[in-house]
């Protein structure tokens, strides 16, 4: 389901808007400066080739700026239009499999005692400083919080189809993806932690194309994970390269600045650090998670199984616990072995016992906060819209009975003294409806008196309000008037000029039209009947004018207003046809024997490949051309070719020796017409000289015996069949 169903569906806007700080902070803060981390020391390590040492030394400062590109090149390759969803979903794929195959590689170089690992993996234990701080950065790097929307909104890019058992199948698919992509990070974090701490020199590079790989595909879905976050909770898009541009700024800044001052054991803390920050969010993305899928309201058959809801209650309580834990037990043991004086420890202790307080009572509140957001069912959907009817059906009946909008296509009378009929009816049950429970409601509630008046002073007013709105779009008197046809023609006639002038110098213009254009007969007729319109119009306009200034019972002022506005429209309206008709034409069209000198220089570009190709046996097979016609059409192509060179290059030298203009003017005319002709002639050389290298299937090979045809349709059938559920 979205992320706005867990979020803005479910909780109130203020708690949306913090749950959406946390997840974004999630995705940009914590996880991508693990993965800007961990793409600058892959980038130490493998793609600058200056192998990982065993003393650690990891960075060097000038390197920051260079091993930083990975990221940014990320915030283009993840623009929707260069690469898709599914496309995305393939590089990820094929980033944690090159991964996981490094530190497989990584395991067959340092070879770990096999029965300490497997040992360690079914009898966990925590021995040493630091191991639960480590298994807590395990389990935040293993369950990233911000990969819970994630996987949950990439949902909708599946065509699910909408009945039960294409849910339950959806379901099933889902549940085998995200098993597998769980047990291949489990075997990669099982490799991680075989081989911490015995890196050598001759497994460096592999190790750093292992991170080189983690990072990239972490940086992707982090991107995606704040979109959909940030969609789901506060319901905003943002464009994709615009949001991978600030992440990835966000990101790098505070890594780079950490790599730089603190070098490899403070990239080393920063990644332990973000994780197990990661780890301690991952109940505000966890518990709504589960309360969502867990509830019959929002799920309905869908909802989890009653195994699958105490499973992961029990997990999510295990995580939460040993994170409360760990955060208590740090605390306790540095204020008490620290060598601070007492004040700077209460001070501490002030500062930072009110933020555990706050994120256990936020962990509880998420717990046991009971889920007031009730889902409409389809008979109370159905009941709204009925309720909305009239104001849909009412205009609707009024537009199609108007003989002013619809002129002899209005409904009949029969048909709109049916639909009045019709109208009221579900207008009258409508009402009826909602007078008859808000007063049954009224009279048998428990609530006291006043409580009663002050829900009928708020309701009433909004049924009559509902009433009025039905009887004004009802009884409302339709004042817009539509031109009548008379008025349009008017309107018509007044236009005839800005489209019969141009047309008249266009047809009769011999520069333009050559030998076609208009008799001498035919235009003088057209110009007369031209000049007759515009003058009906002018005097119509001027007559009107007059005659309803002089007859009006306006006041002078108003007269006189009214001219100094109409009087200037129609001077501009005389001016813009005398304009159009005494106007000059400047536009010269090119000659037919331009046209064809044109033509004529442009025949290579057509000839040439067409040539080749009725000459090639590779595509025209037996059709070819034969070796006579095929060289008396290139011996005529080069004629044409050299005709048109020798013609450019002798305009071009004559015109240059006896122009008038001065000598820098030439230069600078050669400087860029003779490139032009070089490159001219360049290109029909490339055309002419260019090895043909697309091999057309032959006949042969595009013939399918029948049997491999039956069986191609049954594969294709089955591919769809599967796409369909996955």
């Amino acid at each position: 389901m979205r992320g706005r169903s867990r979020g803005s569906g479910s909780f109130p806007p203020a708690i949306n808007t913090k749950a959406w700080f946390i997840a974004a902070i999630l995705a940009i803060g914590f996880s991508d400066s693990r993965s800007a981390m961990s793409i600058w020391k892959s980038a130490h390590g493998g793609v600058f080739s200056m192998a990982i040492r065993a003393n650690g030394e990891f960075f060097q400062p000038p390197v920051q700026p260079i091993c930083a590109q990975p990221t940014m090149w990320l915030a283009a390759l993840s623009h929707p239009i260069v690469c898709l969803v599914r496309k995305l979903e393939l590089l990820v794929a094929l980033l944690v499999f090159v991964m996981a195959a490094c530190f497989f590689i990584e395991m067959s170089i340092v070879k770990p005692p096999s029965k300490e690992v497997i040992r360690g993996l079914f009898v966990p234990s925590l021995s040493g400083p630091g191991a639960t701080g480590d298994t807590i950065a395990l389990l935040g790097a293993l369950v990233m919080p911000h990969n819970l929307f994630l996987h949950s909104a990439l949902v909708l890019s599946r065509n699910t189809p909408s009945s039960v058992k294409g849910i339950k199948d959806a379901c099933r698919f889902f549940l085998f993806e995200s098993g597998i992509a769980l047990f291949v990070a489990l075997t990669i974090n099982i490799c991680i932690v075989s081989v911490s701490g015995i890196i050598c020199k001759n497994s460096a590079v592999v190790y750093g194309v292992a991170l080189l790989a983690c990072g990239t595909s972490s940086t992707i879905t982090g991107t995606y994970a704040g979109q959909y976050v940030m969609q789901g909770f506060l319901d905003i898009n943002v464009k994709q390269w615009l949001r991978n541009l600030m992440t990835r700024s966000i990101a790098i800044v505070p890594s780079l600045v950490v790599a730089i001052i603190g070098g490899s054991s403070g990239a080393g803390r920063l990644i332990i650090m973000a994780s197990m920050i990661l780890s301690f969010e991952l109940p505000f993305a966890l518990i709504p998670l589960l309360k969502f899928s867990s509830s019959s309201n929002k799920m309905g058959e869908n909802k989890n199984s009653i195994y699958i809801i105490g499973f992961s209650w029990i997990l999510g309580f295990i995580v939460i616990g040993i994170n409360i834990y760990f955060l208590s037990s740090k605390l306790v043991g540095w204020i008490l072995h620290n060598s601070l004086p007492i004040y700077a420890n209460v001070l501490i202790c002030i500062i930072v016992v009110p933020l555990m307080l706050l994120y256990i009572s936020a962990v509880i509140y998420l717990t046991f906060r009971k889920d007031t957001v009730k889902f409409a069912s389809r008979g109370e959907l159905q009941m709204i819209l009925s309720f909305e009817l009239p104001f849909a059906l009412i205009p609707l009946l009024k537009f199609s009975s108007s003989s002013n909008k619809m002129g002899e296509n209005k409904n009949s009378i029969y048909i709109i003294g049916f639909s009045w009929i019709l109208g009221f009816i579900v207008i009258g049950i409508n009402i009826y409806f909602l007078s008859s429970k808000l007063v049954g409601w009224i009279l048998h509630n428990s609530l006291p008196i006043y409580a009663n008046v002050l829900i009928c002073i708020i309701v009433v007013p909004l049924m009559l309000l509902y009433i009025s709105a039905v009887i004004y779009l009802t009884f409302r008197k339709d004042t817009v008037k539509f031109a009548s046809r008379g008025e349009l023609q008017m309107i018509l006639s007044f236009e005839l000029p800005f489209a019969l002038i141009p047309l008249l110098k266009f047809s009769s213009s011999s520069n333009k039209m050559g030998e076609n254009k208009n008799s001498i007969y035919i235009i003088g007729f057209s110009w007369i009947l031209g000049f007759i319109v515009i003058g009906i119009n002018i005097y119509f306009l001027s007559s009107k004018l007059v005659g309803w200034i002089l007859h009006n019972s306006l006041p002078i002022y108003a007269n006189v207003l009214i001219c100094i506005i109409v009087v200037p429209l129609m001077l501009l309206y005389i001016s813009a046809v005398i304009y159009l008709t005494f106007r000059k034409d400047t536009v010269k069209f090119a000659s037919r024997g331009e046209l064809q000198m044109i033509l004529s220089f442009e025949l290579p570009f057509a000839l040439i490949p067409l040539l080749k190709f009725s000459s090639s046996s590779n595509k025209m097979g037996e059709n070819k051309n034969s070796i006579y016609i095929i060289g008396f059409s290139w011996i005529l192509g080069f004629i044409v070719i050299g005709i048109n060179i020798y013609f450019l290059s002798s305009k071009l030298v004559g015109w240059i020796l006896h122009n008038s203009l001065p000598i820098y003017a030439n230069v600078l005319i050669c400087i860029i017409v003779v490139p032009l002709m070089l490159l001219y002639i360049s290109a029909v050389i490339y055309l002419t000289f260019r090895k043909d290298t697309v091999k057309f299937a032959s006949r042969g090979e595009l013939q399918v015996p029948e049997t491999d045809k039956s069986k191609v349709a049954n594969d294709s059938d089955n591919v769809e069949h599967k796409d369909q559920l996955v």
